[in-house]
Parts: C-alpha cells; sequence; structure tokens
C-alpha cells in the first residue's frame, strides 16, 4: 500500500471530526477547505439583500478548489468567500468567480444568497457607505500626488481585502428550504429545535 492510501486511510478514520476545533483551537480541515485570514465580514438575508458591513479580521475555515488553494498568478477564484479583487476590482476575475458561484449556487441557500447579491454587483457602494476604505487617494495629506510606487502598493492592498459572507436565514428556511413568515431567528430556541426534529423526520422520509 502506498504512502497515499495510507494517509487517505488516516484521514478517512478522524473524517467525523473534520472541521470542528479541539480544546486548543486545532482543527482538521474537511476536504476542500482551507483556513484563511479574512478583512471584511459582509452580511445579507436569506434572500441576498443586503444588510450590514464591518472591517473585522477573522481567521476562517473557507472552500477552495485544487487551484485556488495554490493558485499565484492565474485567475482560480474560490468557491465562496473571496478577495475584492475578486468580486468587483478586475472583471476578469469577477466573471470567472461568478460562473463558479452560479454551478453550485442552488446546492444551498445561502449560497444561492450570496449568488443573488454578487450578481448585483453593489458590494463596493455597499462598503463605501459604511466606511470601508475601497479607493485609493491619489494625493496626500498635503495635496500633493503620491508617488507610482506607493499608489500600486495602496491599490493591491485593497484589492487582496478578504470579504467573508454571513447570512441571516430563518431556522426554517435553512432546515428545509422553506419559511413561514412568523417564524424568524429570533423566536425561542425551545420552538426551533422542536421545529428541528420536526423537519428532520420530514427530510429522512
Amino acid at each position: 500500500m502506498s504512502w497515499f492510501s495510507n494517509l487517505a486511510q488516516a484521514y478517512d478514520r478522524v473524517a467525523d471530526i473534520a472541521g470542528v476545533p479541539d480544546q486548543h483551537g486545532n482543527v482538521l480541515l474537511p476536504q476542500n477547505h482551507m483556513l484563511q485570514k479574512t478583512d471584511i465580514c459582509v452580511t445579507l438575508d436569506c434572500e441576498g439583500n443586503f444588510r450590514r458591513a464591518e472591517e473585522s479580521e477573522l481567521r476562517i475555515m473557507i472552500p477552495c478548489t485544487e487551484d485556488s488553494a495554490s493558485r499565484t498568478v492565474a485567475i482560480n477564484p474560490h468557491p465562496l468567500h473571496e478577495q475584492l479583487g475578486y468580486l468587483a476590482l478586475d472583471e476578469k476575475k469577477r466573471n470567472a468567480y461568478c460562473r463558479q458561484l452560479d454551478a453550485w449556487s442552488a446546492r444551498h441557500i445561502k449560497v444561492e444568497a450570496v449568488r443573488r447579491y454578487t450578481t448585483g454587483a453593489t458590494i463596493l457602494d455597499d462598503l463605501r457607505r459604511h466606511n470601508i476604505t475601497v479607493d485609493v487617494d491619489e494625493c496626500d495629506e498635503n495635496g500633493e500626488r503620491k508617488p507610482e510606487k506607493k499608489l500600486k502598493e495602496e491599490n493591491a492592498k485593497i484589492i487582496r481585502l478578504f470579504v467573508r459572507f454571513s447570512v441571516e436565514a430563518p431556522i426554517l428556511r435553512l432546515i428545509c428550504g422553506k419559511t413561514l413568515p412568523w417564524l424568524t431567528c429570533g423566536k425561542s430556541i425551545a420552538i426551533r429545535l422542536k421545529l428541528r426534529n420536526i423537519c428532520c423526520v420530514m427530510l429522512q422520509g
């Protein structure tokens, strides 16, 4: 048996704990995931409508492809959370990101919400309204034009800003793909758990 087969079997034996941090914060990454430092959190509702945005550094697990996990210069978008360059600032990168997202967005309502939002191409304006810098000021505090090297560095920094998406959805919508107008995430935990059990039975039946 090859070393690769041994490695695959070792992973399979502990696959049930993948994605679950231990008491020290260590985590076994699920397949097709990687750790990524994110800079901005964009919150949407389950219909893909923008709610808020904030600058908030957080290291999270994100889905990735084999190509995106090791990308350098080539255009290889991550499946969901992405750099601002891929989401808005580079047309070729944005098109590649949107095509890939279209291919799997129907699998989960939260992914579909992100697809709807990013298709609208309003992220730059939304971030500006929340006082998040997405534009390079060509002049310094004295009104003089910055050196080209400085401008390129600042522009590259903005392009690399990593955005993570958070989708707020009613509990029934998350579990069953349906929602009721009276049930939102603000209802009691007891009600949510009871409905979760009902929905799980429906899904398994």
